[in-house]
């Protein structure tokens, strides 16, 4: 076999050092990416949050939309019709619901009539696109409406309560260490798979790293804010936040596998959808909202 000449041997190691830089740049600009969104959202996450009311919930209630979005395009990739802005507007207007009922409106006075022209809405939108299927779409357009705006409608229920401002940073607090570290621990000696026909990525070990960071990120929080918290009740709640924030990443993870996608959108550069970020948080917020009325009454 004849040896290519010296010049083709350079041109092709030249070629494959090319490809290999090529194939490591979209690693360092996608960390970038990463890097930049988060050094932008979160101080301007911690300042709506610090301005409370009426920002904290303008702020959720896009949020909330742009989430039912993103849910109802995952769910059109598999042949469904959600009706798209009717779910955007609804989940919007749960949050707003929320909002008053913070204020001192009696719920059934506000949620009730909310969910009721929602969902009068998608039926008759999804009867006027002539669908095959008008209560599945009107049904899943009333899904995603609830996932996003149903479940953030609790942001300003805990802002409006005493040290409500505190209370959502213990939970970002928390959140953000339970992801942290079980992503560190999983990854450097993550060997049991806990879901792997859901999210391959995923180890028992790596939750375990979780549920420290977040009874180590919950106790420093509750102590640092002065909550009032004994220790015992900052480790019931960090273990909640570990297990619940598990099964909103899980639940995200299988409609994205159902879906056929990798991220919920583009939305965010390098950390991909709004939902992607927020699929911890969503699942927690009742939560945390329970367990603020009962340590505080």
């Amino acid at each position: 076999m004849k040896r290519p000449p010296p010049q083709a041997e350079s041109s092709n190691a030249t070629e494959a050092h090319n490809l290999t830089a090529g194939e490591a740049a979209p690693r360092m600009s996608n960390l970038a990416r990463r890097t930049v969104t988060a050094a932008v959202g979160l101080p301007l996450l911690a300042l709506v949050v610090w301005a409370g009311s009426p920002w904290v919930t303008v702020v959720a209630a896009i949020v909330a939309a742009v989430g039912a979005a993103e849910f109802s395009a995952m769910l059109s990739r598999k042949g469904r019709r959600p009706v798209v802005i009717v779910a955007a507007l609804l989940a919007a207007a749960l949050v707003v619901a929320g909002h008053f009922v913070a204020d001192g409106r009696a719920a059934y006075r506000v949620v009730l009539p909310v969910l009721g022209a929602g969902a009068s809405a998608a039926l008759a939108w999804s009867a006027m696109r002539r669908s095959s299927a008008v209560a599945g779409d009107a049904g899943l357009t009333a899904v995603a409406a609830l996932y996003a705006g149903g479940l953030l409608l609790f942001v300003p229920l805990v802002r409006a309560e005493p040290d409500g401002r505190e209370w959502l940073f213990l939970l970002f607090i928390g959140v953000f260490a339970t992801d942290i570290c079980a992503y560190a621990v999983g990854r450097t000696v993550g060997r049991h798979k806990m879901a792997p026909s859901i999210s391959p990525g995923k180890t028992w070990e790596g939750a375990a790293g979780g549920l420290a960071g977040a009874l180590a990120g919950v106790g420093i929080a509750a102590w640092g804010f002065g909550l009032g918290l004994a220790v015992w009740e900052a480790l019931v709640l960090g273990a909640l936040m570990a297990v619940v924030g598990q099964a909103g990443d899980l639940f995200e993870s299988k409609l994205k596998r159902t879906a056929g996608v990798k991220d919920s959108g583009r939305l965010m550069p390098g950390h991909g959808g709004l939902l992607d970020r927020l699929d911890s948080i969503l699942f927690n917020l009742p939560m945390l909202y329970l367990f603020v009325l009962w340590a505080t009454r």
